[in-house]
């Protein structure tokens, strides 16, 4: 008999999200490191075992090199590089694969043994079914970087994560209210104001995430090397605002995307400020911590994201700059969690 099962589910959906956001990072490289078209085929199950000897190897080389991203952007490549993007694309799928074994099993378990009631299932058939539909996605996201041309649609890679950031943010949230017992909730000082502002800066910071999904998408990291102007300009607008996109200059104008991600930045770290000064007096030490922790990661982050301008996005840092994102997102998710709780 568990004596505290509550507990238990609380740290399985943290785990399980700790693996979802290593699932986002591992993506994050593959798409960094241009390796994402490299498996052009989805098999759900055979699709675990790698290729075993130089024939599978050469097989898969050779379904590759009919691929747009071979023929356009990688034309001569060799088997032995080929194997460093191909291993690459497939431990992010099977990470994927373990990551979602990582939730039903768990959940299933515990639902057998009653740990959670058949009329308390709701939220996580919808996770399971999120899941699925984020595998789906990825390969939908892939399949558009396979027709002709060689890249995928910036619009199929924000979706993809921010389902993935959904899948986190209920993950997490239920999590939160599985370890979170009556008599550790504290009494806070000033809830009204403080929630006023914390859901706020929680919309923002997804907002700023899926712009930094396409910017990503569109490669607008590289549009400029200059910070704080942007091409040596404060507002290029000869380059910000195309006639023939109109609207569509917010979603598809990479130099708009960019100056968009760049300076909403800044107003994602005024309103944590704001939420930091209402609830300066605290009493709640986890609370406190929790927006002591936010203005750090904020710090670097914004650090982070100079770095990738001036530098033109190297991998390693443009993967810690993902990182601090979901960790952020993380960190406001548990501070409007302890806010309304």
């Amino acid at each position: 008999m568990i004596l505290f099962p509550e507990k238990v589910i609380g740290r399985w959906l943290v785990l399980f999200s700790s693996g979802v956001i290593l699932m986002v990072v591992l993506g994050g490289l593959v798409r960094l490191s241009g390796s994402g078209l490299s498996i052009v085929e989805w098999r759900v199950v055979t699709g675990v075992v790698p290729p075993l000897n130089e024939r599978d190897w050469e097989n898969e080389f050779q379904k590759y090199r009919r691929s747009p991203q071979y023929r356009k952007v990688n034309a001569g490549l060799s088997l032995k590089n080929f194997k460093f993007i191909y291993w690459m694309e497939y431990l992010h799928r099977l990470w994927g694969r373990i990551t979602g074994l990582l939730f039903v099993v768990p959940f299933f378990i515990f639902f057998l043994k009653r740990l959670i009631p058949f009329k308390k299932t709701g939220v996580f058939w919808i996770i399971a079914g999120l899941i699925l539909l984020e595998a789906w996605m990825g390969w939908w996201m892939v399949q558009s970087g396979l027709i002709d041309k060689p890249a995928v649609s910036h619009y199929r890679l924000a979706i993809h994560f921010l389902v993935a950031l959904l899948i986190l943010g209920i993950s997490l949230w239920k999590g939160f209210q599985y370890l979170s017992l009556p008599e550790t909730v504290a009494d806070f000082t000033d809830r009204k104001s403080g929630r006023g502002l914390a859901l706020p800066l929680l919309i923002l910071v997804v907002l700023q995430m899926a712009w930094g999904a396409l910017t990503a998408g569109l490669k607008a990291g590289h549009v400029s090397t200059t910070f704080p102007k942007l091409a040596g300009q404060w507002i290029p607008v000869d380059l910000l605002w195309s006639a023939h996109l109109a609207a569509m200059n917010f979603l598809e104008n990479p130099f708009l995307v960019h100056f968009i991600h760049r300076w909403l930045a800044f107003v994602v770290l005024s309103l944590a400020l704001g939420v930091f000064w209402i609830l300066r007096h605290e009493r709640d030490g986890s609370l406190k911590k929790s927006l002591w922790i936010l203005l750090g990661l904020l710090g670097a982050q914004l650090l982070s994201g100079v770095g990738l301008i001036l530098f033109s996005v190297p991998w390693m840092l443009g993967s810690l700059h993902q990182l601090l994102g979901l960790l952020i997102f993380v960190v406001v998710l548990k501070i409007h969690f302890n806010l309304r709780h």
